[in-house]
């Protein structure tokens, strides 16, 4: 599935009456969701992977709903992300040093 398509289909979840609030809150507690399942996995020693997985997706639809009520699609978001990323790897030099900026 495309970011263009995922966005299209989760549309259809979008409930009357939800705020910008709402949708950070709801953010915020499926990162926690997360985080819970990582503690599980660093000091239970259990396997949360599937687990982690299904929350990852939580937050996938959180991020894309807040993008598109901001007006940017998820792959305006995806652009950005490697862009910036690009500069910031440009921004250090071969031995790792910070040259601040691309060269």
């Amino acid at each position: 599935m495309d970011s263009k398509e995922f966005q299209h289909e989760i549309a259809r979840f979008f409930e009357d009456g939800t705020t910008e609030e709402t949708l950070f809150l709801g953010l915020a507690s499926e990162v926690g969701e997360v985080m819970q399942s990582r503690v599980k996995e660093t000091r239970k020693g259990l396997e949360c992977t599937a687990e982690i997985a299904d929350e990852l997706g939580d937050v996938l639809w959180y991020v894309a709903t807040i993008a598109q009520s901001r007006g940017y699609s998820l792959g305006d978001i995806m652009q950005d992300v490697v862009d910036k990323l690009r500069i910031r790897n440009e921004s250090y030099d071969a031995h790792g040093f910070y040259t601040q900026g691309p060269r």
